[in-house]
């Protein structure tokens, strides 16, 4: 048996795994979410890019304003529930 066969049978072939970004997504937190936002703002936009960092950067807001909305509702049923 040559080198290549012996090699052959060593080789480990690559998985790819596929994940749902989607998924991924809405199970970020507020404190991954307010990480983005702030790296948004700090950074400085020009030309073609402002108009997708825009979008971008409303998208996040938004989300960040509805998870510190749960935030909130959750506290208050904690609350009321002791």
């Amino acid at each position: 048996m040559g080198f290549w066969e012996k090699a052959k049978g060593t080789v480990v072939t690559e998985r790819k795994e596929v994940i749902d970004l989607q998924a991924k997504l809405s199970k970020l937190e507020l404190s991954d979410i307010d990480y983005i936002y702030n790296l948004m703002a700090e950074r400085t936009y020009r030309g073609k890019e402002l108009e997708q960092a825009t979008t971008t950067y409303l998208k996040i807001k938004f989300i960040k304003q509805s998870l510190e909305y749960q935030g909130e509702q959750n506290e208050q049923k904690e609350t009321k529930n002791s």
